[in-house]
């Protein structure tokens, strides 16, 4: 999902005040996001536009290759002719509107950050029976100390061979679990078939969106202790 178009600072016309007003409601929807609980979607927005946005910043020819226009073709070099804006406002402008964007971006990725941090410190999780770090398959169950309900999720790609967390995927098990002993049973059945898996219990009291936050946090948890 992108709040902003691609090249939304390049593209024609060059009206800086629309372009500001498109950052701003840009903006103001990913705050939104992020007060909503939709964690992930706004961390990978967040991620995209500073990335755009610093090669922009870092490579001024290629804001110069983008503002060109093609006039024609020269039949002496068998070259394409370009022209470029008359004035240099527009140049400048974007370069500030650029300055400007990264400071907002960079402000919602510390905002995506300490939201984050902060459900992450109410998600517990235990490896259950013990540590197991040559296995690189696993079992995830949830526990919603609310509901008392439990969710099974599995994760069966190597994780040497994982890119990063975001590459992690957590495939859901349908399977009904009531309680503990539920669990320890699972895993006791598992484990006579198979000693392949690593087995982790999750508890949390949230109230926040699964899959665009508690999922993509636990991800990332289980993902870090994994590649210690």
């Amino acid at each position: 999902m992108n709040v902003l178009e691609k090249n939304w600072l390049t593209d024609l016309p060059f009206d800086f005040e629309l372009k500001r007003y498109k950052l701003l409601g840009a903006t103001q929807k990913i705050k939104s996001m992020i007060k909503s609980g939709l964690l992930y979607d706004a961390l990978i927005e967040v991620e995209y536009q500073l990335e755009d946005l610093y090669k922009l910043k870092n490579k001024k020819s290629e804001i110069d290759d983008r503002l060109k226009v093609l006039t024609g073709i020269n039949l002496d070099t068998m070259s394409l002719d370009y022209e470029y804006p008359d004035s240099e406002d527009e140049i400048f402008h974007i370069y500030n509107l650029v300055e400007i964007a990264i400071e907002e971006f960079e402000s919602l990725f510390r905002m995506v950050r300490v939201k984050w941090r902060s459900v992450m410190s109410k998600i517990v999780i235990t490896e259950i029976p013990h540590k197991m770090p040559t296995k690189t398959k696993g079992t995830v169950f949830i526990i919603d100390k609310n509901t008392n309900n439990i969710l099974t999720y599995s994760y069966n790609n190597p994780y040497r061979l994982v890119g990063e967390w975001r590459d992690m995927r957590l495939n859901k098990i349908d399977i009904e679990l009531s309680g503990i002993p539920d669990i320890v049973d699972y895993v006791t059945k598992s484990k006579l078939k198979s000693d392949d898996r690593r087995y982790w219990r999750i508890d949390h009291k949230l109230n926040e969106d699964l899959e665009e936050c508690i999922l993509p946090i636990i991800r990332y948890s289980i993902y870090s202790k994994l590649t210690k």
